[in-house]
């Protein structure tokens, strides 16, 4: 109303479509990248496993396997994405080289771990020889996170951010999966937690739980415990199985001795009182002799 001096105007409610995009490209290439390279130690599971290296090297005594597999992967898979990290920093680019780098990298040093491991635990189950490990493998890394992120990138573009969310944390128990998905919360940042103008983002939201990749380090940390753990289950079973079955023996023979102890207390126990009874019964004749000679004395003492 110009009379009244007061004005009002429409503006357009800010495009989220571009950031959306940033976040899905981001996180997609990146994390089939680091899928990628993830996956070297599962095949040569497979291979060794079809020419029988790892019985050769348990039979001349050498142990850890996954843990020599694991170190390669290591270095093999973490190269390349520190040198890409460093490169996206002196560039400037965005996720890599803004001031979200430091939670970029500490998901990708959780995630690889993750990652390799459960390419190993894949191997191990469903994987028999090197022909059938060429097409399971990579199939199973690459759909397990990528399918997932693709449903929840229509639910966020579509839908909602909260229905994607819900499905990215419902699902952060598949390791690809949640590596996918700290990287999409790390570009989303620009959209849920936006700085200041000019400004880098704070560490508490790179870090965050609710917008941040806290969330899913923490799930990246308890996948490398729970893998960790499953695979020393299924190189030492035999150990563990020969120790279980030990202590069941050990409990059993505690068990059928303990019964036989306590019936030889049993019968231990009448034999203070049956020495009593007997002591009793061999008195009772001399103290009925001695009452026998108290009588005859007394009479003779009559008698004189």
């Amino acid at each position: 109303d110009p009379a009244a001096g007061v004005s009002a105007t429409l503006a357009p409610l800010p495009d989220r479509t571009p950031n959306l995009l940033i976040g899905f490209l981001a996180s997609m290439f990146l994390g089939v990248s680091a899928t990628n390279f993830v996956m070297t130690g599962a095949f040569e599971m497979a291979n060794d496993r079809e020419i029988g290296t790892r019985v050769k090297m348990r039979v001349s005594g050498l142990k850890h396997y996954f843990l020599a597999l694991f170190s390669f992967d290591m270095v093999y898979a973490l190269t390349p994405l520190m040198v890409a990290t460093i490169v996206a920093l002196a560039l400037g680019t965005p996720v890599l080289g803004d001031s979200r780098a430091g939670g970029f990298v500490c998901a990708t040093l959780l995630f690889v771990p993750a990652g390799a491991m459960q390419a190993y635990l894949v191997s191990t189950l469903f994987v028999r020889s090197l022909e059938t490990a060429g097409p399971i493998i990579p199939m199973f890394m690459t759909f397990s996170g990528l399918l997932p992120h693709l449903v929840a990138q229509s639910l966020e573009t579509t839908s909602s951010l909260d229905a994607g969310r819900s499905l990215r944390r419902g699902l952060a128990f598949i390791p690809t999966f949640n590596y996918y998905s700290g990287l999409n919360s790390l570009a989303l940042l620009t959209f849920t937690d936006p700085p200041g103008e000019g400004q880098p983002f704070s560490q508490e939201a790179v870090f965050g739980m609710e917008n941040g990749v806290g969330y899913h380090l923490a799930w990246a940390a308890g996948q490398i415990v729970l893998e960790a753990s499953a695979l020393w289950l299924l190189e030492n079973w035999e150990w563990v199985g020969a120790t279980l079955c030990r202590r069941h023996e050990g409990s059993r023979s505690a068990a059928g001795a303990s019964p036989a102890s306590g019936a030889a207390k049993v019968v231990a126990a009448p034999a203070p009182a049956l020495e009593g009874e007997l002591a009793g019964a061999s008195s009772q004749p001399r103290a009925a002799a001695a009452s026998g000679a108290a009588v005859r004395a007394a009479d003779r003492d009559e008698e004189e």
